[in-house]
């Protein structure tokens, strides 16, 4: 089983979806790469190799390069670009990301590490529930997965389905048995030879998986004996939907008015129906998300205030200039230091006023002119999720996203948490 060790998720428009760990230490037993659960090949830790994009190029890879590999470290890469159809036979992945495919896994393979291939994602969930539904579809299915294994000379498969016996995106189709099928499909694939020493694993929400019953299930244990982690989806938390302002992915929520859950207790929630903490993944955010306060609302910042909610500011990724009820309100954190939130060096810039909010262990940024607060991560609190993943002994840490970084300030804090003493 892989232990203490890091997984990076870079988006960008072609490559929406990337993981990564970092070298351990090696004076650091608790960190060396042991292998995964099923997979008998160990994982290697290579070398650091700042220059090299994905395909194989050494033009240095910057925040905004699509399709590039920002600094990091590489045991597991994963590329999230395929999605379930109506029809089991046939997985989607866009032209893009089909021809990026064999750079991407040339690139994995020549540092050693393993290529793995994401299936689903928010707006890619919607077939899962009718492609699991029958022991003929799971079987085809199976087939499919296996096929484009084979045909791509992947290392693994994760799962994005959001979520069994639960909808999130609204077009998605739900069964109360989505949950008991995915096992069977898990187990069906796992029991082929072919699919017997592959590297699975699955982007979860902050409870287990859903039962007949409507609720969260008591027991997955099962899924431990399929799956060789799972990476909690520890982010969007709180955001425009919420009563007031709060941490976009905290690690505790013990001072909520309104407990909307965080990292601890999405841990203790899986912990609690029977998944080994060695086997759960943390995930953390490189993005915050903004609001316009009410009126008299700035002394409160970390208090949960009021916000407007028909006036999102503008995200650094929105299309708008103004703000308005349909902005994402979404700052990567790279975005933060590009519109002047931060300092390059990742600190609040001079006009900018920082809060550090002790209960959630995250920070928020407040700009006077517009009112605007901003919940985001920084490499202080990704120190301290690092530090929990350490102390807790969990399997190690996702982000979502790479690109969202700047100059691996984010990435760097996780190295450095995580091989400290």
């Amino acid at each position: 089983m892989l232990t203490k060790n890091l997984f990076l998720y870079l988006f960008t428009a072609l490559l929406p979806f990337v993981s990564a760990l970092p070298p351990p230490s090696p004076h650091d037993d608790q960190l060396l790469a042991r292998g995964f659960k099923h997979s008998h090949r160990p994982l290697n830790s290579p070398a650091k190799s700042p220059n090299q994009g994905y395909d194989g190029s050494n033009s240095a890879p910057t925040p905004s390069m699509n399709g590039s590999i920002i600094a990091a470290w590489y045991p597991v890469l994963t590329l999230n670009s395929s999605v379930p159809t109506t029809d089991p036979a046939v997985l989607s992945i866009d032209a893009k990301s089909e021809a990026a495919l064999p750079g991407f896994v040339s690139n994995a393979k020549k540092n050693n590490v393993k290529a793995v291939l994401s299936i689903g994602g928010w707006a890619g969930s919607q077939h899962f529930s009718s492609i699991m539904s029958t022991p003929e579809s799971r079987t085809t299915f199976v087939k499919t997965c296996l096929d484009t294994v084979r045909k791509y000379d992947l290392d693994g498969i994760d799962f994005d389905w959001e979520y069994p016996g639960k909808k999130g995106d609204e077009s998605n189709e739900v069964s109360p048995y989505d949950s008991d099928n995915f096992l069977a499909f898990l187990q069906e694939l796992r029991k082929d030879p072919s699919g017997a020493d592959l590297v699975l694993s699955a982007a979860v929400g902050m409870t287990p998986f859903f039962g007949t019953d409507g609720k969260p299930k008591s027991d997955v244990a099962a899924f431990a004996e399929v799956f060789d982690y799972i990476a909690i989806m520890a982010y969007d938390i709180w955001g425009a939907w919420s009563p007031s302002v709060g941490p976009n992915a905290p690690l505790y929520d013990r001072c909520s008015p309104n407990a909307a859950g965080s990292a601890e207790t999405a841990v203790e929630a899986w912990a609690n129906a029977q998944f080994p903490v060695d086997q759960i993944v943390l995930g953390l955010a490189s993005y915050g998300r903004g609001y316009t306060l009410k009126n008299g609302e700035s002394e409160n910042i970390g208090n949960f205030p009021g916000f407007e909610a028909s006036s999102i500011p503008p995200g650094d990724e929105d299309t708008s200039t103004v703000a308005c009820p349909t902005n994402t309100g979404l700052f990567n954190f790279q975005g933060l230091i590009k519109l002047g939130y931060l300092k390059e060096d990742g600190t609040p810039a001079p006009d900018v006023k920082y809060k550090f909010d002790d209960c959630s262990q995250t920070p928020y940024l407040f700009k006077e002119s517009g009112s605007i607060v901003v919940s985001f991560d920084d490499a202080r609190s990704f120190g301290s999720k690092t530090r929990y993943v350490k102390d807790h002994g969990l399997c190690g840490v996702a982000v979502w996203h790479g690109v969202g970084d700047y100059k691996d300030i984010l990435l760097d804090s996780v190295h450095a948490a995580m091989t400290s003493s």
